[in-house]
Order: structure tokens, then C-alpha cells, then sequence
């Protein structure tokens, strides 16, 4: 058993017990697979709209959630939670570095960005240094991720992005909305990710648009508005595989949408309804290691799938007919729409 385990304590019998009642093999149209939902030793662990990070080396989900952080092994159970006390107070993201101490942002009377052991133990405090005139007075970041050395702060709607290394010496800022050359006010960020390669990753719902922004100041978009598979509604978040493949929540659809690097609908799953492989109005989610982690909204908690993707499509190639939605025809995707601005 590693130290992490051990310090968190190891999962009893009656958990194990607990996650195994959880766990089917539900289909989602042959592209994932329903696992189980995380849970605790008292069950199902109920959340609405929770935030996920998922540690990729250690194989550990880290789910943020009224003010606390729980954290979960491998198999889904709960084994550790911090948050809410006098020294963080009420967490609201944590982000992962690569030697496995956590950043977490939390609110105790103001925004305090803490630098963290694994167990959440705060080890010093974090302060933004160095920015620039270009980066406004009243940047207020509301999530933060890490991608190697670099942490990047997002303040999601406007779309402000600061990039420091991790003790917080800025890097480098991008205003999102100005590079994907947003006119109206009302055309807010959705959400926004980093991928492990530097891309980042945003959208926005009300153009029915998803954006990502590659490290050389590109920008490409694709999306086509619509309730057909491999259209969006209301989309969400969109993340990163380790092979590039790119998943999108929607909200309305209530499904994950999967693209691959050049914007190929792949398929979708999950859907609204009352079987283990549907959803409810999802939003985060996070993928690694062949899984897929959602949050969703009633209580509903995350639910974790395992994927069957397809080999990779040649590029140039056409990509092969995505598994249709249950009870539907199999009608021929329609191209995802994409434009390129350097």
C-alpha cells in the first residue's frame, strides 16, 4: 500500500460492499460504458454541479462540492475529505501539480490561493506577482488548473486567463474572448480547461461554439447549432484525453459529445432518463486513463464510464458512423463546422 493510501486511510469492506451494488455494464452506445458513481461508506455521495479533478498519475478524483474536497481511489470510494475549517474555509477548485501537492482556491472572508499537501494540509499561501498593465485591476480568477510547471488562474466569463509558475510569478495572459473575437457582451465563456499539451479549451454557449486555443496563438472553432447527435444545445465544459480526443458536456442533450483532434464527431453518450448510463444536465467532467468522470445536477452526484473509442482516423480521412442515440435511426453525423484564426 503506497503512503498516500495509508495516510487516508484504507477503504473498509462495507464500502467496497457499497461501490460493488453501484456498479453495471450498462451501454452508452458502445462508445462508453457505465462503472459505478463515486460513493462513500454511508453510499451513493450526492452533489450538484461538483467540480473534478482528476489525478492522471495517482489514479485519484478529487471532487469539490459544498465548500469541501473529497477525494476518491481508484475504485470511487471516498477516502479522505478537507475543506471548510479555519484555514482554508470554503474551498472551491483544487488543482493538482506534478509532485502531488494540491493548489487550492477557497474563500475564508477573501480569496486565498493555498499550496497544499495531498491530505490538504496548507504548506504556504500563494500570491499573483508581477502583473502586468494588460491584466485589469479587478481580476478575480474563480478556477485554476495546472499543467506542468505552470498554473493557469481562469476568470471564466469574461475569459481571462493568467498564467504564473507555481509559486505565482506571472508568465503570460490571454483574454479569451478577445482572441475568438467576441463582439457582444452577451457571448460569455462557458467554461475553460487546459489540456496537458498547453491547448486551452473553452466555449461558448450561446454561439453554440467550442474554441481551442493551441500555444502558437491559434485559435480554431467548430460546432453546429441543433439536437441531432454531434450537435449543441446547451454545451458545457470540454476536456482533453491523453490522445487529444476532446469531450463536451450539454446540458440540454444531457449527453458527453467526443471529437477527435481535427473536430470528427466520434459519438456521444449518456442521455436523460433513469438507467445507471444516463445523465442529468451534465457539466464538469474530467478524463484519464480510459475513464470519464461527470457531474452532474439533481444530487446526482459523478458518475464514472469506461471508453471504447475507435482507432484513430488517418488525418484526411472520413471517420466511421458514430453509434446513433438509443432508440434512434443511424443517420450520418453531420460535419462539425470549423474555422481557423490565426
Amino acid at each position: 500500500m503506497s503512503a498516500r493510501a495509508a495516510a487516508r486511510g484504507p477503504a473498509v469492506l462495507t464500502a467496497l460492499l457499497l461501490l460493488a451494488a453501484t456498479r453495471a455494464s450498462a451501454e452508452a452506445g458502445g462508445l462508453a460504458s457505465y462503472q459505478y458513481t463515486l460513493s462513500s461508506t454511508t453510499g451513493v455521495a450526492n452533489s450538484t454541479w461538483a467540480g473534478i479533478t482528476y489525478d492522471r498519475v495517482n489514479d485519484e478524483t478529487y471532487v469539490v462540492a459544498d465548500g469541501l474536497v473529497r477525494i476518491y481511489n481508484r475504485t470511487g470510494m471516498e477516502v479522505f475529505r478537507f475543506g471548510r475549517d479555519e484555514d482554508l474555509g470554503f474551498v472551491n477548485r483544487v488543482a493538482v501539480l506534478t509532485e502531488g501537492d494540491l493548489v487550492v482556491m477557497s474563500w475564508l472572508g477573501k480569496r486565498l490561493l493555498t499550496r497544499c499537501d495531498f491530505r490538504g494540509r496548507p504548506l504556504q499561501t500563494i500570491e499573483l506577482q508581477g502583473l502586468p498593465a494588460t491584466v485589469p485591476a479587478t481580476f478575480a480568477p474563480d478556477t485554476v488548473e495546472a499543467v506542468g510547471d505552470a498554473l493557469y488562474f481562469v476568470e471564466t466569463s469574461p475569459g481571462r486567463v493568467v498564467v504564473t509558475d507555481t509559486s505565482g510569478a506571472f508568465r503570460d495572459y490571454h483574454d479569451l474572448r478577445a482572441l475568438a473575437k467576441l463582439v457582444k457582451r452577451s457571448d460569455g465563456i462557458g467554461a475553460v480547461s487546459v489540456a496537458a499539451d498547453g491547448k486551452m479549451l473553452f466555449t461558448v454557449p450561446t454561439l453554440f461554439a467550442a474554441f481551442v486555443l493551441a500555444p502558437s496563438g491559434e485559435v480554431r472553432q467548430f460546432g453546429v447549432k441543433g439536437s441531432r447527435p454531434g450537435r449543441f444545445n446547451i454545451v458545457g465544459k470540454m476536456v482533453s484525453d491523453e490522445n487529444g480526443n476532446l469531450f463536451l458536456t450539454d446540458k440540454l442533450r444531457s449527453v458527453v459529445m467526443v471529437f477527435d483532434g481535427d473536430f470528427r464527431f466520434l459519438g456521444e453518450f449518456g442521455y436523460r432518463g433513469p438507467r445507471p448510463e444516463n445523465m442529468a444536465a451534465p457539466f464538469d467532467l474530467a478524463v484519464g486513463n480510459g475513464k470519464v468522470f461527470v457531474a452532474q445536477a439533481r444530487k446526482l452526484g459523478v458518475k464514472v464510464f469506461k471508453l471504447s473509442l475507435p482507432a484513430p482516423v488517418p488525418p484526411g480521412a472520413a471517420p466511421p458512423p458514430p453509434p446513433a442515440a438509443p432508440g434512434a435511426a443511424t443517420p450520418r453525423p453531420p460535419a462539425a463546422a470549423a474555422s481557423s484564426r490565426p
